[in-house]
């Protein structure tokens, strides 16, 4: 789904960008999802980041990626729930994952191009130390589904099925190595 496809998405993102989701973001303790620790920019609130100072909701859709593909830790999940993202961002949904996909208009599908793109991309987001970074691979995802024309979650036909399957067999893969959605 894109934007050109679905007007009321773009409007929704640029309503997110407002000052006061941002406020009430901070407010309702958005500083304690912490940003990549190898950026430059040290002890300063995530919603100081200039990466999220004007786009607060892409701090929550990144979180949103890295636990599609597993990598979110517990206590990030459990930060973003307690946070009341259903009151800040005005939506019928509770769960915080539900909420964002309220919020931002996403398509039934997009948890599938989030893994699908992961698994046929994460060699290419490994850390100095050969793990998977999925804090860049997050930030990269969210920048391309951003972008006006985005087709990373437009499914032409037999696409969608041919995807199901890669994820399926990635996750088999990994199961029978034990590496976790990792390389």
């Amino acid at each position: 789904m894109t934007a050109e496809s679905n007007p009321d998405m773009k409007t929704n993102r640029s309503t997110c960008k407002t000052t006061d989701a941002l406020e009430n973001l901070a407010a309702d303790g958005a500083t304690s999802i912490d940003t990549n620790p190898q950026d430059d920019v040290k002890n300063m609130s995530p919603l100081d980041h200039p990466r999220y100072k004007a786009n607060p909701i892409y701090l929550i859709f990144e979180c949103y990626i890295e636990d599609t593909v597993g990598h979110l830790p517990e206590v990030k999940s459990k930060a973003l729930q307690d946070m009341n993202l259903q009151k800040v961002f005005k939506t019928k949904a509770t769960d915080w994952r539900a909420v964002i996909r309220e919020t931002l208009h996403l398509s039934d599908t997009i948890d599938i191009a989030i893994q699908d793109l992961w698994y046929q991309n994460r060699g290419a987001f490994m850390d100095e130390n050969g793990r998977a970074d999925t804090y860049v691979f997050s930030q990269v995802f969210t920048d391309e589904l951003m972008e006006d024309g985005s087709i990373l979650d437009v499914w032409p036909p037999g696409a969608l099925d041919a995807a199901k399957k890669r994820i399926r067999r990635a996750k088999n893969d990994d199961k029978a190595t034990g590496n976790h959605g990792s390389l």
